[in-house]
């Protein structure tokens, strides 16, 4: 495998950050910038393989269960607040979701968030990032222990500091 090209590394990390300091990406104009940025990323540097097995499987789940806003509502056990807003008037869909156009965008973005997952996993990292990702991959479960127990995370940041001292 090569190594990623820097301006690609810079690129997806600008991305990153960008749509942090713009708020998480919450308006409208920043998540055009956002979709533009993925798509001249994957289409200037494409990815070398398709993620593992266990990424396209767990990514078809998580798609399935998201499709399931689209489902008739009448397969389901009525959800207490379905008759109220019937009853005053307020249409319903068929469907399961009440509101199709937010379920349909926020099935987009999840697609787009597990694209760019795929990509990143896709992506040959060799040399420096192999040791990030292996220092990554090392700290996981440091991670997870340390940032879901007390402190939130601080645990975690004094074991990361200790190991590199």
């Amino acid at each position: 495998m090569t190594k990623a090209p820097s301006c690609v590394l810079a690129g997806a990390a600008l991305l990153v950050l960008g749509a942090i300091a713009c708020g998480g990406a919450t308006t409208r104009p920043v998540q055009v910038a956002v979709l533009i940025g993925l798509g001249l990323l994957w289409l200037l540097a494409p990815a070398r393989r398709i993620p593992d097995h266990g990424f396209v499987i767990c990514a078809g789940g998580l798609l399935l269960l998201a499709a399931t806003a689209w489902l008739p509502a009448n397969w389901f056990a009525a959800e207490s607040w379905r008759p109220g807003l019937l009853a005053v008037g307020i249409p319903l869909g068929p469907t399961l979701s009440p509101q199709l156009w937010l379920s349909a965008e926020a099935g987009l973005w999840l697609v787009m968030g597990l694209a760019w997952l795929g990509w990143l996993l896709g992506r040959p990292w060799t040399g420096i990032d192999a040791d990030l990702d292996g220092s990554v991959a090392g700290g996981r479960h440091r991670f997870a222990r340390g940032f879901c127990s007390r402190g939130a995370g601080v645990s975690f940041l004094r074991a990361r500091l200790a190991s590199r001292s």
